[in-house]
């Protein structure tokens, strides 16, 4: 049973989440680091070609990369916005708390009201979140399909099997991937320590 202390700090930390700035940071911080993601891919891209040249061994990034980051961007909006409204009306429950680690201490409806702000945050980045595991399994089938040496339709139909019935390295990749680009992963050793 929540204590007068855990209410006390359900309120006042949603109070210093209440603010406008708070949000609009968040989903611009996001949305930034989800428009530099190809350009990384990019210049990973250029990068491999002069390290392979020069040690001789099999490329492990491609420009086409790019491509496919783009394309899951735009292909997981939809999820995004779904994941993102599912996870505004429950909390974040089945998604994971993102950013705020605690059990909601007001169990009525106030609850709700008061809890508004991390609820809100909680729901911008699940929908970031889900547009950048889409991003990165687009991409992930895409370097797979051309490692596994794949070209033309044959290429096509491995990303597609590859799409509906990723691996396991390739899951948890697209996961990581999500948490990095959301700035929710989490703090290692060190960073809990501090």
């Amino acid at each position: 049973k929540p204590k007068l202390r855990n209410t006390l700090y359900e309120v006042w930390l949603n109070g210093l989440l209440s603010a406008p700035t708070t949000h609009l940071a968040n989903m611009i911080g996001n949305t930034i680091t989800r428009l530099v993601t190809p350009l990384e891919k990019g210049v990973a891209a250029t990068l491999e070609v002069g390290r392979a040249m020069i040690t001789r061994t099999p490329r492990e990034r491609f420009f086409g990369e790019v491509s496919a980051d783009l394309y899951g961007t735009v292909a997981g909006l939809k999820d995004g916005v779904r994941r993102g409204l599912k996870a505004y009306r429950t909390e974040g429950l089945g998604e994971g708390l993102v950013k705020v680690e605690h059990l909601p201490a007001i169990r009525v409806k106030t609850g709700e009201l008061v809890r508004t702000p991390t609820r809100l945050l909680t729901a911008e980045d699940v929908f970031f979140k889900a547009i950048a595991e889409s991003a990165e399994l687009q991409t992930l089938a895409y370097r797979t399909a051309i490692q596994e040496g794949h070209r033309g339709a044959a290429r096509v139909t491995r990303i597609a099997e590859l799409l509906a019935n990723p691996t396991d390295q390739m899951y948890a990749a697209m996961k990581q991937a999500g948490e990095y680009q959301t700035f929710t992963n989490r703090l290692g050793k060190m960073g809990r320590s501090l």
